[in-house]
């Protein structure tokens, strides 16, 4: 049975317009995340010379995720309260100029500036288009635009480590970068233009909030909530460590268990990448169809932990096999993306903005952790040539199976919901 605000909600005035500006967004997500993936698959050497050791990077792109912990809140609440154009204007540019000013380091400390500044581009991402589909859109496509919205973020990553490897075959790591960073920068400009403050619907929130709304005591209240943290630590402990794993470590431990990989390792990302497509988009249309969340979180992160043991160590499996596996993990893990549509939906719209930076910052938090364990781990066997054995990686890499079992505990404290949307406190 519709609420009474439920039955009253009017569609956007303008809804070419809205899809336009949500489009144009989804174009920012694809982005990042293809300039984001493209440094995290390179070598260290390709990078910033071969003074800096196999660990360099690693080490060097840690700082993406620290820029995101320290900034993601404070972004989150001046988009809440002003918008999204400014804000994200500025934080796309400063992203751009980051990619330039990797594309230009020739020591650690340059590319250290150069990834911090792109992780502030990771501070409006995901934030700033869930904004606005929550803004815009009626709560019930939330999450069938969420499922389109991560799917612009996965392709995104798959062309950056396809592309770049192809580019660089015939090009200078660092002009390809360089392009990118221009292409940024035209793309913050657009974004500004694009978004103006006196566009008709700009403002507009399908929601309306009370006369006297106050957003303090809201986001106060919502971060009172027991509730939210336990879903935010859920997706950011199932998430973080998969986005770790296939950025960084996952073909330098293909390289470790297979010589001779039947497949060009740059291969390898793309079928759990295309498994991790398949997976949200799956498990989104299905939550929305079947108006059901939490078990589907816990039986794809049951799976997925199942799948990631059985990949990372079962000795001698068959490269297909192993190949298969890593698919069908991230085909499981894949339905954590419910949990950003179940904390939309257990929240008032007006504080989604912070309700996502929850999830944005506890998965860089974690994502910190999980590249410091891995990185301390290998490190301890003291090899400075990056020649590192299969069982020196199973060792670091046992973060995952353990970052699941976390994440598949903390969902034990998530209620059901069966998709209702809170529309007051």
């Amino acid at each position: 049975m519709k609420s009474k605000i439920e039955k009253e909600l009017l569609p956007h005035p303008r809804q070419g317009f809205a899809y336009f500006i949500w489009a144009i967004c989804l174009i920012f997500n694809f982005y990042l995340y293809l300039v984001q993936f493209s440094a995290w698959g390179s070598s260290s050497e390709r990078i910033v010379g071969s003074s800096v050791p196999s660990l360099g990077v690693g080490h060097l792109l840690l700082s993406y995720n620290v820029a995101v912990i320290i900034f993601q809140f404070p972004i989150a609440l001046l988009i809440d309260k002003f918008g999204p154009r400014r804000m994200t204007s500025l934080v796309i540019l400063l992203c751009a100029i980051g990619v330039l000013i990797l594309s230009f380091s020739g020591s650690p400390t340059e590319f250290w500036w150069g990834a911090f500044l792109m992780g502030l581009g990771g501070t409006v991402t995901t934030v700033n288009i869930l904004k606005i589909v929550s803004n815009w859109f009626h709560p019930k496509k939330f999450s069938l635009l969420l499922a389109w919205t991560f799917f612009a973020l996965i392709v995104g990553a798959m062309m950056g480590q396809w592309l770049t490897h192809h580019l660089t075959q015939n090009f200078d790591w660092s002009k390809v970068m360089f392009n990118y960073g221009l292409i940024g920068i035209l793309y913050a400009i657009i974004f500004f233009i694009c978004v103006r403050d006196s566009a008709l619907g700009i403002s507009y929130k399908i929601v309306p909030l009370p006369k006297h709304f106050n957003l303090s005591k809201a986001v106060k209240k919502a971060l009172k909530k027991g509730e939210n943290y336990a879903l935010a630590f859920a997706t950011a402990l199932a998430f973080s460590q998969w986005f770790s794993f296939y950025g960084v470590w996952h073909i330098r431990f293909f390289e470790a268990s297979y010589i001779h990989a039947p497949h060009n390792t740059v291969w390898m990302n793309l079928y759990p990448m295309i498994g991790f497509a398949i997976g949200i988009i799956g498990f989104l249309y299905l939550g929305y169809y079947t108006k059901k969340r939490k078990i589907y979180m816990m039986t794809g992160t049951a799976m997925a932990f199942i799948l990631s043991i059985c990949s990372i160590y079962i000795p001698d499996l068959p490269f297909g096999l192993r190949v298969t596996l890593d698919f069908f993990a991230a085909v499981s893990v894949g339905s954590m993306a419910l949990a950003y549509a179940m904390i939309h939906e257990n929240n008032i719209p007006a504080v989604t903005g912070t309700m996502i930076a929850m999830i944005v910052t506890s998965l860089a938090i974690f994502r910190l952790l999980g590249e410091i364990i891995i990185l301390a781990i290998l490190g301890s066997f003291g090899e400075k040539t990056g020649t590192f054995s299969v069982a020196d990686y199973q060792s670091a890499l046992i973060v995952i199976p353990f970052s699941l079992l976390f994440a598949l505990i903390a969902l034990v404290f998530v209620r059901e919901n069966h998709g209702k949307q809170v529309y007051e406190e």
